[in-house]
C-alpha cells in the first residue's frame, strides 16, 4: 500500500520546456488545466517519495526555476502533513479545509433552524436513539 499524497504542480507557460514534457511522472498525472499563462498539474493518491526518480526528476527541475515561476503543494495523509514550494498561491492555488456532512448511509433528513429552544429535542433524540434532524444554526441579524 504506502504513504499517499494528492500533489498540485503550477507551471508558468514560458517555463515548461521539452524536458518537462519528457518527464516519466507525468505520465500518471490525473488532471492537467489550462489557464491563459500557466499550466496546472494534480496527481490524486500517489506515492510521492523523494527518494522515487521520477519525484526527483519534477522536483529537481521546479528547484531550479524562480520562486515565482511555480507552485507546489502537497498534502499528505496525516492531516497535518502538507508542503508548500515556489509560490501557489500567486497562481490562485490553495489548500481548502472545510466539513463534508454528506453521508452515504441514507436519504438526509429535513432541515430545521437550530436554537436553544430545539437544541435539548435534539439531544433527547440523540440519547433515545430517534433518528435526529439535521440542525443549521440560524442566522441572526445584527443591528
Amino acid at each position: 500500500m504506502g504513504y499517499r499524497s494528492s500533489v498540485l504542480v503550477a507551471i508558468k507557460k514560458d517555463k515548461i520546456t521539452d524536458k518537462f514534457k519528457k518527464m516519466e511522472v507525468l505520465q500518471g498525472v490525473d488532471s492537467i488545466t489550462k489557464f491563459e499563462d500557466h499550466y496546472v498539474f494534480i496527481w490524486d493518491y500517489v506515492k510521492w517519495y523523494d527518494d522515487y526518480p521520477d519525484v526527483k526528476e519534477i522536483m529537481g527541475f521546479l528547484n531550479e526555476l524562480d520562486e515565482g515561476g511555480y507552485g507546489f503543494i502537497r498534502i499528505g495523509e496525516d492531516s497535518d502533513d502538507i508542503a508548500r514550494e515556489g509560490d501557489p498561491s500567486s497562481f490562485d492555488c490553495f489548500i481548502v479545509r472545510e466539513f463534508d456532512t454528506n453521508s452515504s448511509s441514507g436519504e438526509k433528513e429535513s432541515y430545521e433552524e437550530f436554537s436553544e429552544c430545539n437544541a435539548s429535542k435534539f439531544i433527547e433524540e440523540i440519547i433515545e436513539d430517534k433518528k435526529p434532524v439535521k440542525r443549521v444554526k440560524k442566522k441572526t441579524k445584527k443591528g
